[in-house]
């Protein structure tokens, strides 16, 4: 089985997310999504880990915004134009990155995480609301609702309704509801609407623990024209799927709708 050449789908305010706990594997041609995050250089991803094990948070999210590149991003012309991102962009690597070590940090760095609320870079303030909802800390919850009412952006507010809806609480449901009908973008009223329907429920610990586990050297070991590594992935019915199980027997396809790592 080997990964076709083609570029990888980019996030806008008009595109739609999935649910954060969500997965689907179908069958058909292999697109690898976080298992690829773009190609990257081995070398780099080392060196990425290196720092990550010595700064802190705020230094870790500062590294990331520079990383990260807006620019190229405006609305295409035809709405079948997708957005896209090169293959070897580094912003969502550094993302990926970043995002576990603010989860690894735990409830000790949200006040870190919080302060990153009032960030110019909506990226970095995306960034900060998801963690938050990772990192499951209940405390975070006024800063979230304030970033779903408030801030211009809409990723974050997507993301800041997310993360309310994962660390669960009846309260902050009658907040989402007033939010919902006096939110404009299309996509972060769904998000409200998924967060709603979790009715309080917390995410579970082993979702959070699962993105604590993963080994960043993955993002190395995809490479276009070459046989596709082997992974796992539990699909939407909770079965253990693995790629070498259909190796020379059937194709594969691992959809995440639109993710963001």
């Amino acid at each position: 089985m080997k990964l076709r050449s083609g570029k990888t789908p980019t996030r806008r305010s008009d595109t739609l997310r999935p649910r954060p706990d969500s997965i689907v594997v179908v069958l058909g041609v292999v697109v690898v999504g976080v298992v690829v995050a773009g190609v990257v250089v081995a070398g780099s991803v080392a060196r990425a880990q290196q720092q990550s094990q010595a700064e802190s948070t705020s230094s870790a999210l500062e590294r990331f915004a520079e990383a990260w590149n807006d620019e190229g991003w405006g609305p295409k012309r035809s709405r079948r134009q997708p957005y896209m991102r090169s293959l070897d962009d580094a912003g969502w690597k550094q993302r990926m990155l970043v995002l576990q070590q603010s989860v690894r940090q735990g409830e000790k760095d949200s006040a870190e995480l919080v302060k990153a609320l009032s960030h110019d870079s909506a990226a970095v303030r995306a960034l900060a609301v998801q963690a938050l909802g990772y990192a499951n800390d209940a405390s975070a919850r006024p800063a979230l609702a304030k970033a779903v009412e408030r801030d211009v952006d809409a990723v974050v507010r997507l993301y800041a309704a997310d993360s309310i809806g994962m660390l669960g609480g009846e309260d902050y449901g009658e907040l989402l509801k007033k939010r919902q009908p006096a939110e404009r973008n299309r996509d972060t009223k769904r998000h409200i609407g998924y967060a709603l329907d979790r009715r309080g429920n917390k995410l579970e610990a082993s979702v959070s623990q699962s993105l604590r586990d993963w080994d960043p050297k993955q993002l190395a070991t995809a490479r276009l024209g070459k046989a596709a590594p082997d992974f796992s992935l539990t699909s939407i019915d909770g079965k253990r799927v693995r790629l070498r199980d259909y190796r020379g027997k059937k194709s594969v396809v691992l959809i995440f709708v639109y993710g963001d790592t």
